[in-house]
């Protein structure tokens, strides 16, 4: 027979604290992830490359071992310390940002993107795991939101310093200065951050400790929720063309209208940057009040969030001058940042405790090897075979082909939002 839940307390300061610190370390992971897309120029005319090499070094090369093994780190961290799998990762992807600098071919340099990816696998699922246990179900999807903060600054940090310090110090030594902060992230989230018990937050109706399946028992128990399969694939496609935008139209303001990296990384870092915390901040309390009368609305917020930002980003590509180009990329950055928080923030409420950070896990391989892995190959691929007929504008052709997907996202989401239903609290 259940008891009477009490209600979970508001969280207090340490709480605030342990997000601050997962969000510092969050945002460190993107500047050390954009750093390269800010320099794309100057590293592919050192390496005398391509798009299509450009593409892999920022796509393939990364998200390779980062989908791999994202899975069955976050299988382990449903099982081990939180906490120290993230402080291991950090250090890893801290140090092969550094060494990235010393690479003297794509060969060197793929290698070294290959072990930021692993190290960055070591990132999410524990991270919203941990939240989720300092956090009540009615103050997660503004916790994750703030949390989310991470990814525009980073893209903000990283593109500002790849293109000006690029051009200033060079590309390697641009690696080596943006690696170095990682290390004493790593060691504060080590020492000061402590593991909080599993679930201890959810209204569970007894105190059996969590435990959680095995991971084949774990897989089907994902894929036999209702709404998990649909949203899955729901972010996987929005993530394809916003994140491959994302990756790649900082490069297209270069060639489209005839700017330098230093000009472009530090503006589109700032507009987009500013706009997506404003976004992702308004989606997350919205999402939060709109949970309080129906737990499903929140997927509606992001469907809507979907199809506004893909409306207005293939606005962006086509603009006919900059001024028009930054503005629509301003609002692009206000919806934007309005999907992705509501999205992981249900994903928690929608899964038991014991799965969380292997959920997690199972969204994020499919965003990242539609959004990281996938996309900017392809858009590379595209703006090579679209060179000779369209010159320098042939990067716009791509992203523009690209961004269809996040049509078929947004119905996707629908469908998931039709179809959710909360984690039950007793067992």
């Amino acid at each position: 027979m259940s008891a009477t839940l009490p209600r979970p307390a508001k969280a207090g300061g340490y709480a605030w604290y342990v997000l601050t610190v997962l969000m510092l370390i969050y945002m460190i992971s993107f500047m050390d992830r954009y750093v390269l897309v800010g320099m794309v120029e100057f590293v592919r005319a050192d390496l005398n490359g391509s798009d299509t090499l450009m593409g892999f070094l920022i796509g393939p090369a990364f998200g390779l071992l980062y989908i791999c093994a994202g899975i069955p780190i976050a299988w382990l961290a449903d099982r081990r310390s939180r906490v120290a799998i993230l402080a291991l990762g950090c250090t890893l992807w801290s140090l092969f940002t550094v060494l990235s600098g010393l690479a003297r071919t794509p060969a060197e340099l793929a290698v070294a993107r290959l072990m930021v990816g692993l190290g960055e696998a070591c990132a999410l699922a524990p991270s919203y795991s941990l939240l989720s246990d300092y956090f009540a179900p009615g103050q997660r999807a503004r916790a994750v939101s703030i949390y989310n903060l991470g990814i525009p600054l980073g893209q903000v940090v990283g593109l500002a310093l790849g293109g000006v310090l690029a051009q200033h110090y060079g590309w390697r030594n641009t690696f080596i200065a943006v690696g170095l902060p990682g290390f004493l992230l790593a060691l504060t989230l080590y020492l000061s951050v402590r593991e909080a018990p599993r679930g201890g937050l959810d209204g569970r109706a007894d105190d059996r400790p969590m435990m959680p399946p095995p991971f084949l028992q774990a897989m089907k128990h994902l894929v036999r929720l209702p709404a998990f399969p649909a949203l899955c694939a729901a972010a996987a496609l929005s993530g394809f063309g916003g994140m491959g935008f994302g990756y790649w139209a900082p490069t297209m303001f270069v060639r489209s209208f005839q700017l330098t990296p230093a000009e472009v990384g530090p503006m589109f870092g700032l507009i987009f940057g500013v706009t997506s915390v404003v976004g992702a901040l308004a989606a997350g309390w919205l999402a939060d009040r709109l949970s309080a009368r129906n737990r499903a609305w929140p997927l509606k917020l992001a469907a809507f969030s979907v199809c506004g930002t893909t409306v207005l980003l293939w606005a962006v590509c086509f603009s006919p001058s900059v001024s028009l180009a930054y503005g629509l990329l301003a609002l692009c950055g206000l919806l934007g940042g309005g999907w992705l928080a509501p999205v992981q923030a249900t994903v928690q409420d929608m899964l038991p405790a014991e799965l969380r950070a292997t959920g997690t896990a199972v969204l994020n391989f499919c965003i990242i090897l539609f959004g990281v892995t996938t996309s900017p190959q392809i858009v590379g691929l595209l703006s090579d075979w679209l060179a000779p007929t369209h010159g320098p504008h042939a990067l716009r052709q791509a992203l523009a082909i690209a961004l269809g997907s996040g049509i078929l996202g947004t119905l996707l989401m629908l469908l998931a939002a039709r179809r959710y239903r909360p984690a039950a609290t007793e067992r």
